[in-house]
């Protein structure tokens, strides 16, 4: 697994090493030890690139949950609102730079600055491939990890040429990026696949029976399609496998339950947990808070 080498946090307004870049809104690798509250929903008018280096996180994106773990990325365009599940950072180690266009929309095309060498058809390409990708969610980026560790060399080290070569790998980042997010997307067009409803209505029954033990077999079947078939539907729409996928299902059933009032050793058996030490460790290891924690936050 790649490590990164620097840790750091560049803001356009207030660091000089970006002060040649004001198409960069924020270039960083940052660790965190912890789960932590803090990033509720936002947007920037920018496209931002994360890399997970360590952890795994569960995103928000336009009230949809995506889970990213070590080597995967994530993308998000200006006009999507993101941030973690319940406002929470989860632990980890992750490098993310937010580029902002001239403009882009949903009606609009990617139009960049004259630091981007591309062709206006190159320039379309990227436009529409970030814009059709299907999900925010990049499997195996690793090439991402290894641009971005030598665009931080670029800037810090500030030897000739380094401007000319920090946006031509910038250039390179969106491209590539572009590149596969559009090969992911084929590829999962030749799998079995569920539209957005009927997942939805699948989840749905799942959840409404949540204290079950659901195995792998009978969550296939309310879905209609085979044990193999079912990990890639689910990975495509939440970037879970499926268990982690009816774990998190449990975990938003209980959390309605504490809001509610409901005492935390019958919330526990009526989502389906085994125990009640069970229960509370899988919660906080989902929300960075113990059931007793959130319980007490959401009665203030």
């Amino acid at each position: 697994m790649m490590r990164p080498k620097h840790r750091y946090w560049l803001q356009h307004w207030q660091h000089e090493a970006l002060k040649p870049f004001p198409y960069i809104m924020d270039f960083c690798c940052r660790s965190f030890t912890q789960a932590e509250r803090g990033l509720p929903p936002h947007s920037h008018p920018a496209i931002e690139i994360h890399y997970i280096w360590k952890g795994r996180y569960r995103w928000e994106v336009d009230g949809r949950t995506y889970t990213v773990k070590s080597g995967d990325a994530f993308v998000t365009l200006p006009w999507q609102k993101h941030g973690g599940v319940n406002a929470i950072r989860d632990a980890g180690t992750y490098s993310w730079v937010q580029v902002r266009p001239k403009s882009f929309s949903k009606n609009t095309p990617l139009m960049l600055g004259s630091w981007a060498a591309l062709a206006a058809a190159d320039r379309a390409a990227i436009g529409t491939a970030l814009l059709h990708a299907g999900t925010p969610v990049l499997h195996h980026a690793e090439f991402i990890a290894h641009i971005m560790e030598e665009a931080y060399a670029e800037l810090s080290e500030q030897r000739a040429g380094y401007v000319s070569r920090f946006n031509y790998l910038m250039t390179d980042l969106l491209l590539l990026t572009a590149r596969h997010m559009t090969a992911a997307h084929e590829n999962r067009k030749k799998d079995p696949s569920l539209s957005e409803h009927d997942f939805t209505s699948g989840a749905a029954r799942i959840s409404a029976a949540i204290e079950k033990p659901w195995p792998i077999a009978d969550v296939a079947r309310v879905f209609g399609v085979s044990r193999k078939a079912l990990d890639g539907i689910i990975r495509e729409h939440t970037g879970l496998s499926p268990h982690a996928f009816v774990m998190s299902l449990r975990i938003e059933a209980a959390m309605r339950m504490i809001q509610s009032g409901d005492d935390l050793a019958y919330t526990a058996l009526a989502c389906g947990f085994s125990s009640q030490q069970h229960f509370s460790s899988y919660f906080r290891k989902t929300t960075g808070s113990t059931p007793r924690a959130y319980r007490d936050a959401n009665r203030r």
